[in-house]
């Protein structure tokens, strides 16, 4: 018999999201996110990055974002499990869970298209030896970017 309150798993067989599987994927993915955005942050404060940092961060993000999409496809009965099971959640209320859940998304859409629209043409090369050679990205040119990951880190608490 199948669970009322399931969501597929990725790629392959159906397999169910309870609530709480739900809930702790969600806190797991959050935690993640954060994670990488003050990593991420960190090496653009130290000065230029390579772009295989920028590359790898935007498909983590991306991922990220899908799991949360999934997630989200429980919608408000998983925000009011969520306001059971956690006390700030508890303190703003299943609506403002939702616009949260809403808005780190669009931070976490933001980040991905900023880096598709201005990762560098020359973001790899291969060199004489067959080695692939990432591009430095100046400090300066990540500002834009900078910018759009404080955004996201501020949408996580």
């Amino acid at each position: 018999m199948a669970n009322a309150n399931a969501l597929p798993a990725f790629g392959g067989p159906t397999t169910p999201f309870t609530y709480d599987e739900a809930w702790t994927t969600l806190r797991r993915s959050l935690a993640g996110i954060q994670a990488l955005t003050s990593q991420v942050l960190g090496l653009i404060a130290a000065g230029p990055v390579s772009a295989q940092n920028i590359v790898n961060m935007s498909n983590s993000l991306a991922n990220q974002n899908a799991t949360l999409t999934q997630i989200g496809a429980l919608g408000a009965p998983l925000a009011a499990y969520a306001v059971t099971q956690d006390a700030y959640c508890a303190s703003i209320g299943a609506a403002n869970v939702i616009l949260g859940f809403v808005a780190v998304q669009a931070a976490l859409a933001a980040v991905v298209q900023w880096v598709e629209a201005n990762a560098p043409g020359n973001a790899l090369t291969v060199n004489a030896s067959g080695q692939v050679v990432w591009a430095i990205v100046p400090q300066a040119a990540l500002a834009p970017l900078t910018a759009l990951l404080n955004a996201l880190a501020a949408t996580i608490t």
